[in-house]
């Protein structure tokens, strides 16, 4: 019998380190530093006043007490030493952990700033709440926006639908760019209406998948429509151009520019109206 981790199913569903990450922000991340540094300061603070302080010399401070201890720690964990406290016995063991610890806490948060930097922002890419089949032309259209404040480039985007439990994928399709405005997709598919009808499944969906550059990260998004969020039209004309998709930046908060970005013409109907039809035949029959 095959084993190993590969055949071992998970007991739950772990976040990744990068998805922990994108999670947090920045006075989360603050917080998480200076408690990495705060931290190891109290608890050798608090063992060096119980072994005792005595262990702790200055050249220029005579009574010695617990603030001083943890100021001396700190400037140990940050590798500063100023020379006005130093350590003697068991406490130099201390300071040599407290430096060691010190750097790598500085080598990780330089790691995580640096990180959190180039991640590009999960709503970097926004999608429209609906799809949209267009029954002349035989194709779907998708509706996204480049939230960036530059350009996406190599931007590779896949998608199939899946009909009746079939996966109709296709060709990946590769751009050398697009710009900060809205983009809408088109996608060929080679089956009539009809025949979407009379194959349609209420798990059925359209996936498309966006992978690019932003600067320099790499950057991947998908989005999913039911049969509910695919918006059945009679051809792309249906969908009213509103010109402030090319001025983003100015229009971008404007309830016109939601309405229009979230556009659901008045003639239009959902693909799951089109499933309950198609049903309720069957039924009759």
């Amino acid at each position: 019998m095959k084993s190993g981790k590969q055949f071992e199913l998970p007991k739950s569903r772990p976040k990744s380190f990068l998805e922990r990450l994108t999670n947090l922000n920045w006075w989360q991340l603050a917080l998480c530093g200076l408690f990495l540094y705060a931290g190891p300061v109290i608890f050798f603070s608090v063992i060096e006043w119980l072994i005792g302080i005595s262990y702790l010399k200055s050249s220029s401070i005579t009574n010695i007490d617990f603030g001083d201890l943890v100021y001396f720690n700190f400037i140990s964990m940050l590798t500063i030493g100023y020379g006005d406290l130093w350590p003697s016995g068991i406490f130099r063991v201390f300071t040599i952990i407290e430096a060691i610890l010190g750097l790598g806490v500085y080598t990780l948060s330089i790691s995580l700033i640096t990180i959190k930097l180039l991640l590009p922002r999960a709503n970097t890419i926004v999608f429209s709440k609906y799809a949209y089949y267009c029954i002349k032309d035989k194709a779907f259209m998708v509706i996204y926006l480049n939230t960036a404040n530059q350009f996406i480039t190599n931007l590779e985007t896949s998608w199939y639908f899946k009909l009746n439990e079939d996966w109709e994928t296709r060709t990946p399709v590769r751009v050398p760019f697009i710009t900060k405005s809205v983009q809408t997709f088109y996608l060929k598919f080679p089956n009539e209406f009809q025949e979407i009808n009379a194959m349609l499944h209420p798990y059925d969906c359209l996936r498309v998948g966006l992978s690019g550059s932003v600067g320099m990260a790499n950057y991947s998004t998908y989005v999913e429509y039911g049969v509910e969020d695919i918006l059945v039209i009679n051809s792309r004309a249906a969908l009213t151009r509103y010109a402030g998709f090319y001025e983003v930046d100015q229009n971008l908060t404007k309830p016109e520019f939601e309405k229009y970005f979230h556009y659901h013409p008045a003639d239009a109907t959902p693909l799951s109206l089109s499933l309950k039809s198609a049903m309720n035949i069957h039924r009759s029959k």
